[in-house]
């Protein structure tokens, strides 16, 4: 019973933190991406440094007691987030408190996590979704196998009997709170890319007044242009008026040009990483659709210079255009994502096999905030096209009516040599 409210403890100590991480990301709008790296890190460190508190009180004798393990769970954490910074502050917490707190053998705890992160570096090449799950199991396996191991070295070896049972809750443990993160984050990335495609739609309808707004005064010069007479001294007081509208117009269009400016926050990134995460986030919405998405991304890391947000709000967009063309539709349903190299050039194309456009509708894309579908709530074509114009890309767009249509992302490659990013 003891053992089990330790465990508890334990499970308590680690999400809570992140919970207040996730309650926080999702409420707090302008929280950047380097913001939210940092605020991770916190987290991360202050869930192991909680789970870790309680355990003073076992010595090696009695390790078999209470299995010193949940508070590894956040260090697997900082593994599947790729946060290799913190990844090595953690490791050498850890060998240290084992190594003080539990009189273990310092150097078998520094070959045990060293070799996390040498499996973790081979895994990491490859470009799967199961490579995750693999390092959370193989995580799992090597930490009570060298645990084994090292209570068999302080303590007799019958102990390991009594040990082997209180095993099984870290596993057990271990999964339920990667998942249960892993479920959180995605529900919160989505939610937060809603909220940003709302924005854009405001921003959509406000352009939409302004431009009534200027067509007024600009309405009122012109009849007051048509009426005045240079001859006629009275109609002098059309002047001020005719100048007043004049200046109200330009302010109008001062105003217009302010919102409408697109900023980027650009960073080095790999754009598979990019498409990994659009790919989780857009679950939501084929799920139940009968919807197939293959994804086909480069074998090696493709690194673009870009705001991270920014691409991912476009790449959803016309993800979600595709979903929509694909309803209703009694044959399968397929969207392709597929990533290629042309020099030095990454060509990105996302494809559908759906109701497609006419050539009309084809020709109306660059229009100004034309939208696919009517019914369709996301960014309008031409914001899209300006923000991928603000990368030094381009976006085309291809379909045929009751065939479906091809989007083709261009963007410059960046190069890295000797740690330096040259295009």
């Amino acid at each position: 019973m003891t053992n089990l409210l330790e465990i508890i403890k334990d499970i308590i100590y680690i999400l809570f933190p992140f919970l207040c991480y996730i309650i926080y990301i999702a409420y707090c709008n302008d929280i950047n991406k380097k913001e939210s790296n940092v605020l991770l890190s916190v987290v991360l460190f202050l869930s192991m440094y909680l789970s870790s508190t309680h355990v003073t009180e076992y010595s090696g004798q009695n390790l078999y007691k209470y299995p010193p393990l949940m508070f590894n769970i956040p260090l697997l954490i900082a593994y599947m987030k790729e946060k290799k910074e913190s990844i090595i502050i953690m490791s050498t917490f850890l060998i240290i408190l084992y190594s003080a707190k539990f009189q273990l053998s310092p150097i078998i705890c520094i070959l045990e996590y060293t070799l996390y992160y040498i499996i973790f570096g081979i895994l990491s090449k490859f470009k799967k979704e199961d490579i995750k799950k693999i390092y959370i199991f193989l995580f799992c396996i090597i930490k009570i196998t060298i645990h084994f191991i090292q209570i068999s070295l302080i303590n007799d070896v019958t102990e390991i009997v009594k040990y082997s049972t209180l095993t099984i809750p870290f596993i057990l443990s271990t999964i339920l709170i990667v998942i249960l993160l892993e479920k959180s984050e995605r529900i919160i990335n989505l939610n937060i890319t809603i909220k940003e495609l709302e924005k854009e739609k405001q921003l959509r309808n406000s352009l939409f007044n302004i431009a009534h707004e200027i067509k007024n005064p600009l309405a009122v010069c012109k009849g007051y242009l048509e009426m005045l007479d240079f001859k006629n001294r009275s109609h002098e007081k059309y002047v001020p008026i005719i100048q007043n509208e004049l200046k109200r117009s330009i302010t109008l269009m001062n105003d217009m040009l302010n919102v409408t400016k697109i900023k980027i926050d650009p960073d080095y990134m790999d754009i598979n990483v990019l498409l990994e995460d659009i790919k989780m986030c857009i679950q939501p919405l084929i799920k139940n659709k009968n919807i197939k998405v293959n994804m086909k991304l480069g074998k090696e890391e493709t690194y673009i210079y870009a705001d991270y947000t920014r691409l991912k709000h476009v790449f959803i967009d016309i993800i979600k255009n595709s979903v929509e063309s694909l309803s209703g539709l009694s044959r399968e349903r397929i969207i392709s994502i597929d990533v290629s190299l042309n020099k030095n050039k990454i060509i990105t194309t996302i494809k559908d096999n759906g109701k497609g456009m006419t050539k009309e509708e084809l020709k109306e894309m660059n229009m100004p905030f034309y939208i696919p579908n009517s019914k369709n709530k996301a960014l309008g074509v031409t914001l899209a096209n300006e923000i991928i114009k603000c990368h030094n890309g381009e976006i085309e767009y291809l379909s045929k009516e009751n065939k479906g249509t091809i989007a083709i992302i261009t963007l410059p490659k960046i190069v890295l040599n000797n740690n330096t990013y040259t295009y």
